[in-house]
């Protein structure tokens, strides 16, 4: 959800302010996991949308397990 609002909030500002000449996606803490997939999915376009991204979290692992796994406490 978080990617597709980030790309939402993109387009809206191409619609009212115009292309700029340079865009970087930054993300911090969780928002660097949303920002390393953002700038991963968007390496891949033909014209990619982002000219740079940085990161200030700690590593990128992807989300915690405890994120991603059902609880098995009864």
């Amino acid at each position: 959800m978080a990617v597709e609002d980030t790309e939402n909030l993109r387009q809206l500002f191409l619609d009212h302010v115009g292309q700029p000449r340079q865009t970087y996606i930054h993300g911090q803490s969780w928002g660097g996991n949303i920002a390393a997939k953002i700038a991963e999915v968007d390496a891949a376009r033909p014209q990619p949308a982002y000219d740079g991204a940085l990161l200030t979290n700690g590593l990128v692992a992807g989300a915690p397990a405890a994120t991603t796994t059902a609880s098995t406490s009864a």
